[in-house]
């Protein structure tokens, strides 16, 4: 969020429906779990992270099928004129540390996900998609300049030879 009292108000609540959800029962199995399969509870492979990573991964899906207008599996979305295409790999850095997640593809190419923009690569803090603007602006991305060498000419200096003759 962007750290307004409106933002931090927002923040307070999604907390505190996350706190409802998520009952002490819940977290007891979740450490159980990830004590019996080895997960960290902290650091680059612990649980946090492997929680951002799936809550990531389950928004972009849920952001492709908004897009395509059908959900994964659905017939509804055979002769479609665009279609599910795999998934793409990158590692965003986000407050709990680098995270490796799958972004989904359509086939037309023209997927722009928004809790995870094209091209970033740092989260500071992910926001609904509901919250974010409609249209992307990035700026241009212009190659860097070339730089041109330009050699200056040397006179033709062969042994042996001299300009100037001597007497």
């Amino acid at each position: 969020m962007n750290g307004t009292k409106a933002g931090s108000a927002v923040d307070v609540d999604a907390a505190a429906r996350l706190a409802e959800v998520l009952q002490p029962e819940a977290i007891d199995r979740l450490l159980a779990d990830a004590e019996a399969s080895g997960t960290p509870i902290d650091g680059v492979d612990g649980l946090p992270a492997r929680m951002t990573k799936a809550v990531l991964e389950r928004a972009l899906e849920t952001e492709m099928s908004d897009h395509l207008g059908y959900e994964r599996g659905d017939s509804s979305g055979n002769g479609s004129g665009n279609s599910r295409n795999g998934h793409g790999t990158k590692t965003v850095h986000t407050t709990t540390g680098p995270v490796k997640i799958t972004v989904p593809r359509d086939r037309n190419g023209e997927f722009k996900p928004r809790i995870v923009p094209k091209g970033a690569r740092r989260l500071g803090q992910a926001e609904s998609p509901q919250s974010l603007p409609r249209q992307e602006t990035r700026p241009a991305r212009h190659p860097p300049p070339r730089r041109i060498h330009h050699q200056t000419r040397q006179p033709n200096k062969t042994p042996g030879r001299s300009l100037i003759k001597l007497g």
